[in-house]
Parts: structure tokens; C-alpha cells; sequence
């Protein structure tokens, strides 16, 4: 096969276009030159390893290069040109832009009928506008379902309506999405570290989320926005996303909009319809460094009490709610809002209140004499009991016969305890008097405890 007529994969070419430019330099057409060679034309062009080992040597170029321009699947995904794309994100149609075909044409150094190729980025659906040439690009519909006809075939068969196209095409200012699909294609990185370790699939689809949520709010949903406005979304994202510019801060800032939230700060609170599309894509390997942003600056810009979940739990903030203290101290929450509305601390509604750190390690140090009930009830009967009763009292108001009380319980004995040790539970007045009196009974329980 040292006899093949060559002609060069340029770097951001189709391994379509190329088997085509080839095969039409030899005198064949795609199919019949894959058939001459004892090549699968259709696992060639899907990434087929052995099948592209085999061209690739035969023509004299690097499997690596040969693989780069085929389409790969890998399960919804699609790697092509270095980068790794959704499926629903690739066009079926052939696509064009008019300057690009018409300097591939003004090249005397390629064969006639062989100058023109497809590049990679056109095979996106959100790439519009050439990043070069800032011309639409124009589209000849979807590609022909006759396996016999190539990409030269079909450039042949429509030259009237490219050169209609070509005429009719007019200028446009490329987008950030338009310039950051063609240099990522192109193994370009000058976006950042945030969207240049980020695969192209994931930045893709953050693009179009993420963008909803800045240009529309973050409660508006996909569905609701029309194609051409979901590309321009696109666009406004990856422009706020570079860090050369503003960088994510900002944009984060405008779909937070924390002054807006309600008192408990979560995912879903914070990026409303952005967030169940983070969750699912939590395991995909671009969220990772996405993940670590939003984290950041939610816990520099939003007031989050501590254990509060933003792709990961945070721990220790500077606010703390009300479960949260009564978790961290062994008191009930109706407990702890006594205390604090006798202290002054809290005024309004406390279901989402927010108390300051401060605030609540000074309440901690005034109740490390008080115990749980169910501690008190090991202490002294030295048993566990299930139940959680727990009005928050000093431990010298804690008593067996408050215990007693309490729980419903009954024993042999009879124990002392004034009115005044019982007054912080509230307990009846029958129960106070049935139980004062003598100190030196045997106690014993008459029902069996867990132990």
C-alpha cells in the first residue's frame, strides 16, 4: 500500500471527512477504499481499536490521531477530537462555515474536489457562530441515510446549496460558548483552571443549567426556555465561569441571592433548580472541582448553621440552629427556646433561627450542671430507659421519685424530695406528697429495665 496517494488529518478534522478526502485522492469512494483495504468502515468511524490500529498503518499516521478524530461511544457520551460530549448534544446534520469551505478551497497545495473538510466543532449543536471567521454556520440538513454516499459525494451532489449558503450566510460575533467549544476541540486551554480541568460534557451541561439560572433565576426551569435562549445561557455562563474575568463569585451571588433565603440554608434553598441536576452528577469526574467552588463560597457569602449539607457537610460556621444545640448539649429544643427567650435571645419564631456561635457556647457554660433525665435515670437506677423526657433541670433537681413521676413508674420504697426539687418538672401536688418522707428504704424498681 506504499502506492496510496496521501493526504493529511489535520488536527481538528472528522475521521469521516478524512477517509472521504482519502479515498477520493485514490480514485474510490469511502466504502469501496475500506473495502480494498479489508477495513469495517462503519467500526473504523465508531473507534473500533483493532479497525483504526489497522488503517492507521496502512496510511502512516498515529492510531493516537486516527482515534482522536473518530466517534467513540461510551454509554450517553461521545469522545471525539480529545473531548467528551453528551449524544443529545451532537448534531445529525451536516454543518458548515461558508468562510472556513472557502479557504479550504483557495489551497493549491490539496487535491481538487479533496480541499474541503469537516472540523470537529461543527458537530456540536451549540457551537453557532466560527470562532475564526465570526460567519453563522450554515447547515445542509442531516447527514444521508445512503450508506454508499461519503463526504465528498455529498459536497459534490449539494455545491448548489452550499454556494446559496455561502451567499446567504452574514456575520456574527462569535460567543464566550462559540470561542470555548472551538479552542477545547482545537486542545486549547486558556479558561481557567475551573473549565479547563472540567471534561466537556460536564462543562456543557453546566453551561445550560447554570446559565438558566443567572439570566432567568434559579426557580425557572429548563423546560421552560426555548432553544435559542438556552444557547445564549450557555454563553453567559462559561463567560462568567472564566476566571480571567469576574470569575464564578459573582454569578453565584446574583443565583443565591442570599438576603432572598429563608432561615435554613441547603442545596436546594440556595441553587433551586440547579441543585437535583448537581445531586445526580455528583459521581460524574467534572464535579468534583465545581463541587469545591460552590462550597467555598456558599460558606464565605451565605449564613449556613453548622451541619448544614452543601455537597458535603459543613461542620462549623459561625450560626448554629436550635436542633443543633439540643443535639450538642442532651436537651430538648423546647428546653433550649425556654432558656433562650428567658435570656433575651430569641424574640420571633424559632423554628429556623439562626443563633450565633457565640451566643450559644456562653448558653453551654451555663448549663454544664444540668443533666438529661435519661442520664439522671442511669445514674441512679442503673438502667437505660428508652423513653426521652428531659425538661432541662440542675442535677439537684433531679430524684428518684421525679424519675418516678416521670416515667410511670412504681418501687418498694419511698424516698424524700421537697416541693421545691420538683418544682422544675412541674410534677402534682398527690406526687409530692405521696413521696416525702423516709430516706433509708431499700429502692427497687418493680418492673424490669433495660440494661
Amino acid at each position: 500500500m506504499n502506492s496510496l496517494f496521501k493526504v493529511p488529518l489535520f488536527p481538528d478534522e472528522q475521521l469521516r471527512s478524512h477517509l472521504s478526502r482519502l479515498a477520493h485522492a485514490n480514485g474510490r469512494t469511502a466504502r469501496l477504499f475500506c473495502s480494498d483495504l479489508g477495513i469495517d468502515a462503519d467500526k473504523l468511524l465508531r473507534g473500533d481499536l483493532d479497525n483504526i490500529d489497522k488503517f492507521a498503518n496502512l496510511v502512516s499516521l498515529p492510531p493516537a490521531e486516527v482515534f482522536r478524530a473518530a466517534l467513540s461511544e461510551e454509554g450517553k457520551e461521545v469522545a471525539t477530537a480529545g473531548v467528551r460530549v453528551g449524544k443529545r448534544r451532537l448534531s445529525g446534520h451536516v454543518r458548515f462555515c461558508p468562510s472556513c469551505w472557502q479557504e479550504d478551497e483557495a489551497r493549491d497545495d490539496r487535491l481538487p474536489g479533496t480541499r474541503r473538510y469537516l472540523r470537529s466543532v461543527w458537530l456540536l449543536q451549540q457551537y453557532r457562530t466560527c470562532a475564526l471567521h465570526g460567519r453563522r454556520i450554515a447547515d445542509l440538513g442531516a447527514l444521508p441515510r445512503q450508506r454508499n454516499v461519503d463526504f465528498c459525494q455529498l459536497v459534490n451532489l449539494r455545491d448548489s446549496d452550499i454556494r446559496t449558503q455561502t451567499t446567504t450566510s452574514h456575520p456574527e460575533v462569535p460567543s464566550a460558548l462559540d470561542c470555548f467549544l472551538h479552542d477545547r476541540t482545537a486542545g486549547q486551554t486558556r479558561y481557567g483552571p475551573l473549565l479547563d480541568g472540567m471534561e466537556l460534557a460536564f462543562a456543557l451541561e453546566l453551561s445550560v443549567r447554570f446559565g438558566v439560572a443567572l439570566r432567568h433565576g434559579k426557580h425557572v426551569g429548563q423546560k421552560y426556555i426555548s432553544e435559542d435562549e438556552l444557547v445564549l445561557a450557555s454563553a453567559a455562563s462559561i463567560a462568567a465561569l472564566r476566571e480571567d474575568r469576574d470569575g464564578p463569585g459573582m454569578a453565584l451571588d446574583r443565583i443565591i441571592d442570599a438576603p432572598a433565603l429563608p432561615s435554613i440554608r441547603n442545596g436546594a434553598a440556595l441553587y433551586g433548580q440547579l441543585n437535583p441536576w448537581l445531586c445526580r452528577m455528583k459521581h460524574h469526574p467534572g464535579f468534583g472541582s465545581f463541587a469545591a467552588v460552590l462550597r467555598e463560597h456558599a460558606i464565605a457569602n451565605v449564613d449556613l448553621p453548622s451541619g448544614s449539607e452543601v455537597f458535603g457537610p459543613v461542620e462549623t460556621t459561625p450560626w448554629v440552629t436550635i436542633p443543633r444545640i439540643a443535639k450538642e448539649v442532651g436537651l430538648s429544643p423546647v428546653t433550649i427556646v425556654d432558656r433562650f427567650r428567658e435570656a433575651g435571645m430569641i424574640t420571633g419564631p424559632v423554628n429556623d433561627a439562626l443563633i450565633p456561635r457565640a451566643t450559644f457556647d456562653k448558653f453551654r457554660r451555663s448549663i454544664a450542671d444540668r443533666v438529661t433525665i435519661s442520664d439522671a435515670a442511669r445514674d441512679i437506677l442503673g438502667c437505660r430507659l428508652d423513653r426521652s423526657i428531659d425538661p432541662g433541670l440542675r442535677k439537684e433537681q433531679v430524684s428518684l421519685s421525679l424519675i418516678s413521676f416521670l416515667y410511670g413508674l412504681s418501687f418498694v420504697g419511698k424516698i424524700g424530695v421537697s416541693d421545691e426539687a420538683l418544682s422544675g418538672a412541674a410534677a402534682r401536688p398527690c406526687v409530692t406528697t405521696a413521696l416525702s418522707g423516709r430516706r433509708d428504704l431499700e429502692l427497687r424498681p418493680t418492673r424490669t429495665f433495660a440494661s
